[in-house]
């Protein structure tokens, strides 16, 4: 836990010195800079998926090349993502370029040492998933959303790459009054955490000897009833109880023979948001938030704790820490921590780094770490396109066994297209 902490020290604080002015994009940090909770800017309670007629705006006029430049007539003469006044359409689809491995198979040579093998670049599709919001009256609204695999046209409807992802998402959401919860019931992902607009994050919910498989994959949704409250703009309180059909099959088959959730189990959440706000001048407004969350079902169990503060218009900073203990019988715990700083040099480019760390031990004194440290930003050439590239260094260590260990370079970049 001491390595943990020296990491998220040496990031935080060159970061908070460097900081510049930041955009106003789809990402956990633009909460942080701006106060505005994740709903400002999309449908989904803790973030991510379709954007709300604020986000579309905002990201209509984020980019390099103007939309009125594009001359791209229909997204010129559009004001807002719905097609009538009662339904929004929106989507999301993304490709990489990576040369990438779920932790590659070392082979001892014939002189006893270890040979890495190192994987090809290839690229593939991430993300293909169209979105729906429809709200036939003011009190009751309508989510859904549809993850196209790449074997859609071979016949199969709900084909996922790694278990414990769902097909999409669909739910109805009630909001009666501010100062009454709101409630929603379907199919969709329970609060836990940060929210991140990264499917490739090392320490998103994962294991060091699960390879790339996580906890909860992207698309990772369960049938369940949330509720949420927020009576003061400085705190909200989410609950609730949902399945754990997803959860059961991405934790049994990464363990391998041993059952830590049952489909059938019921699982919890509970989740607190503290939003702080401190203004000091017309520049210098500061905003953030604090939090923790708890789920879990059977004999598994993930505590996280987060943090993000930012300078208005300048930068943000994002700590999290999250705790997975798998149970006694599969004699597996997990800490993952994670530190992002984010610059923004224009509207268009913003820089980011990051450090994460992942430990797993095993009652049997086993012990697996994963590290990496990424170097990045996100350009925006024109209105809902987003290129990502990035830089990462990735160690692996058994402390058990030195020949399991190995560290590699690996770049990747991510396309974005979203509406």
């Amino acid at each position: 836990m001491r390595v943990v902490l020296v990491w998220l020290a040496a990031l935080s604080i060159p970061t908070m010195v460097m900081m510049a002015p930041l955009e106003a994009t789809a990402h956990p940090r633009m909460s942080a800079t701006s106060g505005a909770p994740c709903t400002t800017c999309h449908y989904n309670s803790d973030g991510g998926g379709m954007r709300t007629e604020i986000g579309w705006d905002i990201q209509k006029h984020t980019g390099l090349i103007e939309h009125d430049r594009t001359r791209i007539s229909l997204l010129d003469n559009r004001t807002t993502n719905r097609v009538v006044d009662w339904m929004a359409v929106g989507a999301d689809v993304r490709a990489m370029r990576v040369r990438a491995t779920d932790g590659p198979p070392p082979t001892v040579g014939d002189d006893g040492d270890l040979v890495l093998n190192l994987p090809s670049q290839r690229i593939f599709p991430m993300q293909a998933q169209p979105y729906v919001w429809i709200d036939p009256i003011d009190q009751i609204s309508l989510y859904g959303s549809y993850a196209i695999s790449d074997q859609l046209f071979d016949g199969e409807l709900c084909a996922v790459t790694y278990s414990g992802q769902a097909c999409g998402q669909a739910y109805m959401k009630a909001s009666f009054s501010p100062r009454l919860p709101s409630l929603q019931a379907g199919v969709f992902r329970p609060s836990t955490g940060i929210r991140h607009d990264d499917h490739t994050m090392v320490t998103y919910l994962q294991d060091p000897s699960f390879g790339l498989s996580t906890v909860q994959p992207p698309n990772y949704a369960e049938f369940g009833v949330q509720a949420s409250y927020q009576p003061r703009y400085w705190i909200k309180v989410e609950a609730g109880g949902y399945r754990s059909d997803q959860l059961a099959s991405a934790i049994d088959d990464n363990l391998m023979g041993t059952t830590v959730v049952e489909g059938s189990d019921p699982a919890y959440l509970g989740r607190v948001t503290y939003y702080p706000r401190f203004d000091f001048g017309p520049e210098r407004s500061f905003f953030g938030w604090v939090g923790a969350s708890v789920y879990g079902a059977g004999d598994y169990r993930n505590d996280q704790g987060f943090v993000g503060m930012g300078w208005l218009d300048r930068g943000a900073v994002m700590m999290e820490v999250s705790h997975l203990d798998f149970g006694s019988d599969a004699q597996r715990r997990t800490i993952n921590a994670s530190t992002t700083g984010a610059v923004q040099v224009s509207e268009w480019f913003v820089p980011h780094v990051r450090v994460e760390q992942s430990i797993a031990r095993g009652d049997n004194s086993d012990e697996d770490r994963r590290r990496a440290a990424t170097a990045g930003f996100q350009f925006y050439p024109v209105p809902f396109v987003k290129i990502q590239p990035e830089y990462r260094l990735v160690q692996y260590h058994n402390p058990g066994d030195e020949r399991a260990g190995w560290s590699m370079g690996q770049y990747y970049v991510q396309l974005h297209l979203f509406y």
